[in-house]
């Protein structure tokens, strides 16, 4: 009697070529499968609409940020303005209720309360359905607002109505999305 040890060289050539065979089978038919579904990307990055969205309302003088004006010293019939970024122009917030839609970067509906920080003064801000118009007086339901709110923190430039003088004070300013 022969001692035997494993299996002999063509079956081992056959299982091998069997399961090869049967591999690249069942990957061509999963692939065929697949290529009939349509798979579709949405951005839906909440927290990246919120950062979008403040940051155009706290970095741009067409929105909220507080734009000053200087003189050229070599110059003096030359103006010279700067965005002081990160400070909200009370003035301009308090004046009005709606949000200009060119301050929102993706046309999301936008919901902003600024406060400082000692609660003595708030306002709210809004964006309206597009296309705008006067029928929009008052924010949507708060319900509706969507997730958790993103706050930031501000300078407010206000006039201090004691004083008759701008002064700086602390706030934040709260964003939050629509639904």
């Amino acid at each position: 009697m022969k001692n035997k040890r494993g299996v002999e060289q063509p079956q081992v050539i056959v299982y091998v070529l069997f399961v090869t065979v049967l591999t690249l089978a069942g990957m061509y038919v999963a692939f065929t499968m697949l290529g009939g579904v349509g798979i579709s990307f949405k951005y839906q990055d909440s927290n990246a609409r919120l950062n979008s969205a403040a940051a155009k309302m706290i970095f741009t003088p067409e929105c909220f940020a507080l734009e000053s004006q200087y003189d050229d010293y070599a110059d003096i019939n030359k103006k010279h303005y700067q965005v002081e970024s990160g400070t909200i122009n009370w003035n301009k917030f308090s004046a009005t209720s709606q949000i200009a839609s060119s301050c929102v970067s993706d046309k999301s509906q936008v919901f902003v309360e600024i406060k400082d920080i000692d609660d003595t003064f708030k306002d709210i801000a809004w964006t309206c359905p597009a296309p705008l118009s006067s029928d929009c007086p008052e924010p949507p339901n708060r319900i509706a607002w969507k997730g958790a709110p993103r706050s930031y923190f501000v300078l407010i430039n206000r006039r201090d109505l004691v004083n008759n003088v701008y002064v700086i004070s602390k706030g934040i300013m709260t964003v939050r999305l629509k639904a």
